[in-house]
């Protein structure tokens, strides 16, 4: 077990900038001799889920965290106003259930309040949401970092106690070596702020790809974010060094500075928390007193198929019999309760129309309950298309609303269930080889 562990990383979830895929990453760090690693992408956790589950494979214990944008102070503490793409950083890591939660509210507000694409955190609100939160300063893009480099020791020694003042324990300084022009030095002005304001530094190397050679398919994204020449990237390219280096190479580099390395390990530790995967948490559904959501299920879907059929044959009973085990078997019962809530006011309350698709069609609890129009005992659809024994996985139940009345549906599921309980999936488009080439 090395001593370094890599706690800023960032994979192709750091949109057209970090060139690791969030499910390489832990089997990179696990070929290098580690037994732990960061994911610390811009302004997101997009990558959470598939980060991981490759940790789970390779035998590596995932971290939790993010670099985020922060707005830029008032007009008044700044000589001039800076253009989003020049704000400052700070590395942010996930300590435990806790700090998790607060991570994701502080990335769903910065995208929720800013314009498209330019998501950025308040230091207010970092600070009221700092529980559970390892902070470090960041990267050379931090606001300590830019006085430290410019020679402003006092204003950077100044800044670092502001934030340990607002933030409290989890608060570090994050120090750093890329071996470019001025790099040494700024290190070496990092670790003096450290030492004299008395905040542990912790070593990192804001890793963007896997190895030096990948150097170029990061330039490249850059050129696609920027939309120019490949040339012009390649120009300002400083080093090849943003790579996951082994603990050996990284110890060197901090052999001076034993306490940075140290502290890597330190925070990885700390760091107790993974993703619940496979379980599966709904909303707590209204029940009438004494009910459960299996008996409560069973009940409205024999009155929904003696409504929809009159009388229930032998061949309806059997299917809805069949269903109904394997839904309270993987113990989605409350999911489908929820489904025809939202459906029901929909058509009944709010008299909007909807229909639903896709394969769940195929399932006759889906017709009696009123969620689909479709009888799949008419038209002999399979419910195994639907739900089967062999995919464990919660089935998706596509339901289209008029889209002028989206809201009206969005705003009676936050008024019932809570915005606790609440949320809205986002869609990321990424490039395939055609694409990519085009």
């Amino acid at each position: 077990m090395s001593a370094f562990v890599h706690l800023h990383c960032h994979t192709t979830w750091s949109l057209r900038d970090g060139a690791i895929p969030a499910e390489a990453l832990p089997h990179v760090a696990a070929a290098r001799g580690y037994d732990a690693v960061a994911m610390t992408d811009h302004d997101a956790l997009t990558g959470a889920v598939r980060f991981a589950r490759a940790c789970r494979d390779a035998g590596v214990k995932p971290i939790y965290g993010a670099e985020l944008t922060l707005e830029e102070p008032p007009r008044s503490s700044r000589r001039s106003r800076r253009r989003q793409d020049d704000n400052d950083h700070v590395t942010v890591i996930a300590q435990n259930k806790t700090g998790y939660g607060n991570l994701c509210r502080l990335i769903s507000e910065a995208h929720l309040t800013h314009e498209r694409d330019k998501p950025e955190t308040s230091f207010e609100s970092l600070a009221e949401r700092a529980e559970g939160l390892f902070v470090l300063s960041g990267c050379a893009r931090s606001e300590v970092a830019r006085h430290a480099a410019a020679g402003r020791m006092t204003e950077a020694a100044d800044t670092a106690e502001r934030w340990r003042n607002k933030i409290g324990e989890g608060y570090r300084i994050e120090v750093f070596d890329h071996r470019g022009y001025g790099h040494r030095a700024l290190r070496d002005r990092l670790l003096k702020v450290a030492n004299e304001t008395g905040i542990t530094p912790v070593a990192t190397n804001n890793v963007h790809y896997a190895a030096p050679h990948d150097a170029g398919t990061h330039e490249l994204l850059h050129a696609i974010k920027k939309i120019v020449p490949l040339s012009r990237t390649q120009a300002i390219r400083e080093t090849s060094e943003y790579y996951l280096k082994p603990a050996r190479e990284m110890e060197t580099l901090f052999a001076d500075a034993p306490e940075a390395i140290a502290e890597t390990r330190a925070i990885a530790e700390a760091c107790d928390f993974d993703l619940d995967l496979g379980t599966y948490h709904f909303p707590n559904v209204p029940m009438p007193p004494g009910e459960t959501p299996t008996g409560l299920l069973a009940r409205r879907c024999f009155d929904g198929a003696r409504r929809r059929y009159g009388k229930v044959t032998r061949e309806i009973d059997d299917r809805l019999q069949h269903e109904l085990q394997l839904i309270f078997r993987m113990g989605f019962a409350a999911y489908f309760i929820l489904v025809a809530d939202i459906v029901d006011h929909a058509k009944l309350v709010l008299g909007i129309r909807c229909a639903c698709r896709g394969s769940a069609a195929g399932s006759l609890v889906c017709y009696v309950l009123g969620i689909s129009d479709v009888d799949p005992i008419r038209y002999d659809l399979l419910f195994e298309r639907f739900m089967n024994a062999r995919r464990e996985e919660l089935p998706d139940i596509d339901v289209d609303f008029e889209s002028h009345r989206r809201e009206d549906v969005l705003a009676y599921i936050l008024d019932t269930y809570g915005s606790v309980q609440t949320a809205i999936c986002c869609m990321v488009d990424t490039f395939r080889a055609r694409m990519a080439i085009r």
